[in-house]
């Protein structure tokens, strides 16, 4: 719950006109922060650009007392509440009923931390989380979820070196404390792979823990788990870049292997898979091949996103260059105007990739218009002869 410091700000947020249906009410809440507060609430207006704006950030699950209820000449209603803690005798039961509903207790900074990262609050939310950390005993079972979720705020502000760091803080307790977890592990290996590849270009390092994410789901018989699907592309990805073409389409086409045992036909994953072996196919040359899994990326994409969705631009675009390299630049042209009437529609003017496919365009209409030009010239030559 969100609420205001300031009492004229708070009037702000009532009904704009009266109507004999409603009732305007202003909550006025006492809450300490100097209390111990089980489940905590927060000053979050360190980085809000609304200055006139005081905001705190209830907790969800924090508990009121009603102290009072008052009219004011106006009609506005008053309601007058404490916050309470569950060190209150008469309030323990229920603090209990609900932290066995919904998990709160000591996970709570934990949730608000991850509240606050939803509002794009980060440095707010790893203030919560680093307090949390300082106190928890260093084999605490809570660490298994703070330590990820530190990395995750830590990506989130562009800090790759610190995400690492708790990423491995976290792999390393999963792998003592529960070995077995092949699923989390793995994810975990994939994760951090994923960093070195996307955040750092650091392609060894992130083939190494890709190589572990597949090794450990070896090892518990799960090759044909969905989750394998994603460490093939993960691995076919870097390939790619490292320009292992043959390579990546293999990985590529286990991937896909997976996905059959997995999915059903039409399921949009198929859809990652196709363009990622026509892409393959397309740097090793085989255009035709290429095309044939654009178009069935395609099919997928149109049944199921929105006709202007910019993933069918992009996939437009991806055929467009395949038949630019192809020479066919009328083809060329026509899927690249495609990619352009949703891109105008879905990304602003300025935005490097329409520039691009704009680019693309004047290109292909300017091959057209020599290649004509030449035609032209060729049959005068051949009637002068």
């Amino acid at each position: 719950m969100r609420s205001s410091k300031d009492t004229i700000a708070s009037y702000t947020f009532s009904f704009g006109k009266r109507n004999i249906t409603h009732l305007e009410v202003l909550f006025d809440i006492d809450a300490d922060p100097g209390e111990d507060i089980s489940i905590p609430f927060a000053d979050i207006n360190f980085d809000n650009d609304q200055n006139d704006e005081k905001n705190i950030l209830f907790m969800v699950g924090s508990i009121f007392r009603l102290i009072s209820i008052s009219y004011e000449k106006n009609k506005r209603c008053i309601i007058k509440l404490k916050l309470c803690n569950d060190n209150e005798p008469d309030l323990k039961q229920i603090f209990e009923n609900i932290r066995k509903e919904y998990g709160y207790g000591e996970t709570n900074l934990l949730a608000l931390g991850m509240i606050l990262r939803d509002m794009n609050k980060f440095y707010l939310a790893e203030k919560y989380l680093i307090r949390m950390l300082k106190q928890l005993p260093h084999n605490d079972p809570l660490l298994d979820a703070l330590y990820p979720s530190l990395g995750l705020l830590a990506k989130d502000k562009d800090d790759y070196d610190k995400c690492l760091y708790w990423y491995r803080k976290a792999l390393k307790i999963y792998m003592i404390t529960r070995p077995s977890d092949y699923l989390t592990i793995g994810d975990t290996y994939n994760t951090i792979g994923m960093i070195y590849h996307a955040n750092k270009c650091q392609y060894d390092k992130a083939l190494d823990y890709f190589s572990k994410a597949i090794l450990i789901f070896k090892q518990f018989d799960a090759e044909m788990d969905p989750m394998m699907a994603r460490f093939y592309d993960s691995i076919g990805a870097v390939q790619e870049e490292q320009r292992n073409y043959s390579q990546a389409l293999i990985s590529y086409q286990k991937s896909f292997n997976i996905k059959k045992k997995n999915l059903p036909n039409n399921h949009i994953d198929f859809s990652v898979s196709y363009k990622n072996i026509a892409a393959a196919n397309g740097y090793l040359g085989s255009y035709d091949t290429a095309l044939e899994f654009y178009k069935k990326a395609l099919d997928i994409q149109i049944k199921s996103f929105p006709l202007q969705h910019p993933a069918i631009a992009l996939t437009y675009a991806n055929m467009a260059a395949v038949y630019a390299a192809k020479n066919r630049s009328q083809q060329a042209l026509t899927y690249w105007h495609k990619a352009n009437d949703i891109l105008r529609n879905t990304l602003l003017p300025q935005d490097p990739l329409v520039r691009k496919i704009e680019d693309e365009i004047r290109l292909a209409s300017s091959k057209i218009t020599n290649n004509e030009s030449m035609k032209k010239t060729g049959k005068k030559r051949v009637a002068a002869t």
